[in-house]
């Protein structure tokens, strides 16, 4: 859960400048953005009412997560308003193009959800992700599977671009630990998710695990 974190993330402006305004980019097309915006104010109205001399403003934006051009007019528009920092729950896709909007003039970016190693590059400098990124998780799950032998495991993975440079590092760090990688199924997202939504009882899993099970 992100509450801790953003609690944690506010303290340590208690004892700095007197007041901050901070901008927050939420997909208005994902329900985890409405509950985000509820554990922001919060996290802030709990901030305020505390006995730090620090006053916390946010300005909350909210984006078309299916248009890329929607997202970043959205991003331009949060920087017309006089903001100290950007935090974003999005993933990784999407908060690398607003971390290349805002890191242009400098503005730094905190990254809630995204754990994508390949969003750590020169031009995004004032980019911060605060859960792991895939590659330390890829290499913890390994030595997990070194330590109990388990030398060969079954892979369940999506078919889009969400985790997949993960996946393809942690099948690379397989390889060289001698590990055999005797299934690897993928499967559409977008079905599931979808199902998950609407009518969640039809959700048939069994194709999957069949395979990976046999």
């Amino acid at each position: 859960m992100p509450h801790p974190i953003i609690l944690i993330s506010l303290l340590s402006f208690a004892h700095c400048q007197q007041e901050y305004e901070f901008g927050f980019m939420l997909n208005s097309n994902d329900n985890y953005g409405t509950a985000f915006e509820k554990i922001i104010n919060f996290a802030i109205d709990k901030f305020n009412n505390g006995t730090n001399q620090v006053t916390l403003t946010p300005k909350i934006h909210h984006y078309d997560g299916t248009s890329l051009y929607k997202m970043v007019n959205e991003a331009c528009d949060l920087l017309t308003e006089e903001i100290d920092l950007i935090i974003s729950p999005s993933y990784s896709d999407s908060i690398g193009v607003q971390a290349d909007v805002f890191n242009k003039v400098d503005m730094p970016v905190i990254g809630t959800s995204a754990t994508d190693s390949h969003l750590i590059t020169g031009s995004r400098d004032e980019l911060f992700l605060l859960p792991p990124l895939d590659e330390m998780q890829a290499h913890v799950i390994v030595d997990i599977l070194s330590k109990y032998g388990w030398m060969k495991p079954s892979i369940i993975a999506s078919d889009s671009n969400y985790g997949i440079h993960g996946v393809t590092f942690f099948q690379k760090l397989l390889v060289e630990t001698t590990a055999e990688v005797s299934v690897k199924e993928e499967f559409d997202t977008s079905v599931y998710f979808f199902k998950a939504e609407d009518n969640p009882e039809d959700i048939d899993i069994s194709d999957i695990t069949t395979n990976v099970l046999d």
